[in-house]
C-alpha cells in the first residue's frame, strides 16, 4: 500500500500507520476485521506518523518482494523497522512459503501434511487450524484452497471434503522423499518463480 500510494505521483498529507497484532478485548485476535465499531477510536489516537525513513523501507521492501533473488528479502529482514514493527516477521513468513531445503515443503505445506498425520480431518477444521497458528499469512480459504488442492495434484494429500495424507506425504515429512520432485513449480511466490528458487532453511537462510 505504502508502496502504490508513492507511485501515485501526487503530494500527500502525512500518512499514519496503526500496527497491532493483539487487541486486549478480544481473545484470539486475528485482525482489524475482528474488531467492533468502538475498538477503532482509541487505536486512532495511538497512531504513529510515518517518517521518510519508514517509506524508504516499505519501498526497498516491495522491490525486494518483486525480485527474483529471495536472499535481498531476507537481507531487508535484518534492517531496522522503524515503524514498521512486525516488517521482520512477516518478511520471515514470506521465506518460510519457499521450499526447504531438506524435503523441498514451504511451512504451509509442512503445516497441513503435519496436521493430516495426525489423522483425516475435514478441510474446514484444517483450516481453521492454519487460521488459529499462522494468521500471519491472512489468507482466505480460497488461497487455501489453491494451495489444498496443488496438494492434491502432487499426489501428498487426498480427498474432497475430508482430507487425508497419503503414503507419499508421509515419505516427504520422513525426509525419505524431496517434494519439489512430484508438484507443479509452474508459480511465483512474490517475484520468485519456483522453478528457479534455492532451498529455504527453518531459520529464513537461503540455502545455495
Amino acid at each position: 500500500m505504502l508502496w502504490f500510494l508513492r507511485e501515485l505521483k501526487i503530494t500527500l498529507p502525512k500518512v499514519s500507520l496503526v500496527s497491532i497484532n493483539h487487541h486486549p478485548e478480544v481473545v484470539n485476535f486475528k485482525g482489524f476485521g475482528v474488531l467492533l465499531p468502538h475498538h477503532y477510536p482509541p487505536l486512532f489516537e495511538q497512531r504513529v506518523t510515518l517518517r521518510d525513513a519508514d517509506w524508504q523501507l516499505a519501498l526497498d521492501t516491495w522491490a525486494a518482494y518483486m525480485g527474483d533473488d529471495p536472499s535481498k528479502v531476507n537481507d531487508m529482514r535484518k534492517r531496522p523497522a522503524g515503524n514498521l514493527l512486525f516488517l521482520a516477521e512477516a518478511l520471515q513468513a514470506q521465506l518460510q512459503r519457499l521450499p526447504n531445503k531438506t524435503d523441498g515443503l514451504n511451512a504451509i505445506q509442512r503445516f497441513f501434511l503435519q496436521h493430516l498425520q495426525l489423522g483425516c480431518a475435514p478441510w474446514y477444521n484444517l483450516y481453521n487450524r492454519f487460521w488459529n497458528e499462522l494468521k500471519i499469512y491472512g489468507f482466505g480459504d480460497f488461497q487455501l484452497d489453491i494451495i489444498t488442492q496443488r496438494m492434491r495434484n502432487a499426489g501428498v494429500i487426498e480427498g474432497g471434503d475430508q482430507l487425508c495424507i497419503t503414503e507419499l506425504g508421509k515419505e516427504i515429512l520422513e525426509g525419505e522423499e524431496d517434494y519439489t520432485g512430484y508438484a507443479a513449480l509452474d508459480h511465483w511466490i512474490g517475484g520468485t518463480p519456483l522453478h528457479q528458487t534455492p532451498g529455504v532453511g527453518t531459520t529464513g537462510k537461503i540455502a545455495r
